[in-house]
């Protein structure tokens, strides 16, 4: 089986509430070994950890403050058409 949903895909569906909440989990454990996405995953795992640091929860936990660094990465994908 094949995932053919892109990245910029998987970070809205989060982003809207509209998945099942697992939406980057599933990105990161489905993608980690593609080469074509290790520069989304890394992006993703550098937004969870500044989050972290600050004391936030995990991305996997929606929260409002990582919204704008997803927005942004979302946006960058989808003009790559990614």
């Amino acid at each position: 089986m094949t995932d053919s949903t892109k990245p910029s895909e998987y970070i809205r569906r989060h982003l809207s509430g509209t998945g099942t909440g697992f939406e980057l989990d599933d990105m990161l454990s489905r993608h980690d070994r593609a080469p074509e996405w290790q520069d989304v995953l890394r992006r993703v795992h550098e937004i969870n950890r500044h989050h972290i640091l600050s004391g936030e929860p995990p991305l996997g936990v929606y929260k409002d403050e990582a919204r704008a660094d997803l927005e942004r990465l979302a946006e960058e994908l989808e003009r790559q058409g990614r």
